[in-house]
């Protein structure tokens, strides 16, 4: 947990929607794909203190808190950054990228991007 904290926080100072596309590789995607997998592994409770914030208050003293949740800066940089390459090496966010399976190529088509076959879903 405390290795995933860390390059967690890495993340962050990174910033990676100021990443210029002449530093993005394969290599970068790949070892942040990773890590992501590893998230997969420790529990719900642990992932969600790691990508999830909470905000507390109350108006007044002596009533009952308020409490919203919202995406840790990095993890929400995650969603809306070009991080993922698809087949040609281009670039792209997350919701744009489909996993290339035969039913997604039947139904799809080529009118998407598909992942990079590098990446493996399996896990």
């Amino acid at each position: 947990m405390k290795t995933i904290l860390c390059l967690g926080y890495q993340l962050y100072y990174i910033k990676l929607a100021n990443i210029s596309s002449e530093y993005k590789s394969l290599k970068l995607s790949l070892a942040l794909w990773y890590l992501l997998v590893e998230l997969t592994q420790i529990s719900e409770k642990d992932r969600s203190t790691l990508l999830k914030g909470n905000y507390r208050w109350c108006y007044r003293a002596n009533t009952s808190f308020k409490t919203r949740t919202f995406d840790a800066t990095f993890f929400r940089q995650l969603k809306e950054t070009a991080w993922l390459p698809d087949y040609q090496g281009n670039f792209c966010r997350p919701s744009e990228c489909f996993i290339l399976t035969s039913d997604n190529k039947n139904l799809l088509g080529d009118s998407v991007t598909y992942l990079h076959p590098d990446f493996n879903i399996s896990q």
